[in-house]
């Protein structure tokens, strides 16, 4: 998977010198009953990507840390949802 840009980010989150990933950050969750903020990052997935995802049926996510971080993965573009 490869970070792809996207036409809302305003940021970038640093993995390292060479790695920088294109991300939105600032939106506020009080309408969903949390406080805080948001970050959004897309990923564009490679042929062999799609293709194990066809085999398997399954995608792993790791999170780092050990905060009780929310996580949520979506196939649906989450600034408009009527668009992909």
């Amino acid at each position: 998977m490869l970070p792809t840009s996207f036409p809302q980010s305003n940021t970038e989150l640093k993995l390292n010198d060479s790695i920088a990933i294109p991300a939105f950050k600032g939106k506020n969750l009080e309408e969903a009953g949390e406080k805080g903020i948001e970050t959004i990052t897309c990923w564009k997935l490679s042929k062999e990507d799609l293709e194990e995802i066809k085999n398997t049926g399954v995608i792993w996510l790791t999170v780092f840390g050990n905060a009780n971080t929310q996580v949520l993965l979506e196939t649906e573009n989450p600034f408009y949802q009527d668009e992909t």
